[in-house]
């Protein structure tokens, strides 16, 4: 009986591997004495190099260079998204505080307003109560003296908590106003001889107007304060305040 080829290549891995019955045997040798086409089909399945592992290795191999050549490249990808993600918050951070917050530009005097006002701790004293001393007010210097607190009231800055020792040191206290349509940032002040100088007025980049909650900067000095002076760039000086 003759069998069509495709039923016989069919076989042929089993004939290879001497795994089929006897009957197919003999049918499967039978034709491929006949069949020139199977014949070639036999002679290259059963070549040795029909399936090789070295090959197979080396195809893995690839197969794995490949994938971390991917995984770099993802990695990279990631990466530098990140670095430019870090970037431009730095940036938006660094922007904001540049144009926002840092003194940059000197305020002229003529938009800037100041007074001040100084007052005797003893009458503060006297107007005053005893307080407790753990305050969170209390500002009765760094001395961590634990002489008797009192409870003052500046008029201008409300209520804060000295001691006795304080009040005997000091004598006096002053507060000093600053009041300009212009965020004021910083005020480059020195004190000598109870004249306070100062040197720079600056707001921000953007020249940023101030809102109604702070057009006003108050400062506190521990002294009595006799006069206030402006010294520009060339050293000549302005009395802005004197008692």
């Amino acid at each position: 009986m003759k069998y069509p080829c495709g039923i016989i290549k069919d076989l042929l891995p089993l004939y290879i591997d001497d795994v089929c019955a006897p009957e197919s045997k003999d049918a499967i040798e039978t034709h491929l004495s006949d069949c020139a086409d199977c014949k070639q089909f036999y002679n290259t399945m059963k070549a040795p190099n029909r399936f090789n592992p070295q090959n197979t290795d080396t195809n893995d191999a690839q197969m794995a260079d490949s994938l971390k050549h991917v995984k770099r490249t993802i990695s990279k990808k990631i990466r530098n998204i990140v670095l430019c993600a870090a970037a431009a918050v730095a940036l938006c951070i660094g922007g904001y505080w540049l144009l926002f917050q840092a003194p940059i530009k000197e305020v002229p005097l003529e938009d800037v307003s100041i007074s001040a006002n100084v007052y005797s701790l003893e009458e503060l004293k006297a107007q005053g109560t005893e307080a407790p001393f753990d305050s969170d007010t209390d500002i009765s210097s760094h001395e961590n003296d634990r002489s008797t607190p009192y409870e003052i009231k500046i008029p201008e800055l409300g209520s804060m908590t000295i001691t006795e020792e304080a009040i005997q040191r000091c004598k006096c206290i002053s507060t000093i106003s600053l009041e300009s349509d212009y965020f004021l940032r910083t005020v480059k002040k020195d004190i000598k001889d109870n004249i306070i100088y100062i040197t720079a007025i600056k707001t921000t980049a953007l020249n940023n107007k101030a809102g109604s909650f702070n057009h006003r900067t108050m400062t506190l000095e521990f002294q009595e304060i006799d006069k206030i002076v402006y010294v520009d760039k060339n050293g000549a000086e302005t009395v802005l305040w004197s008692e």
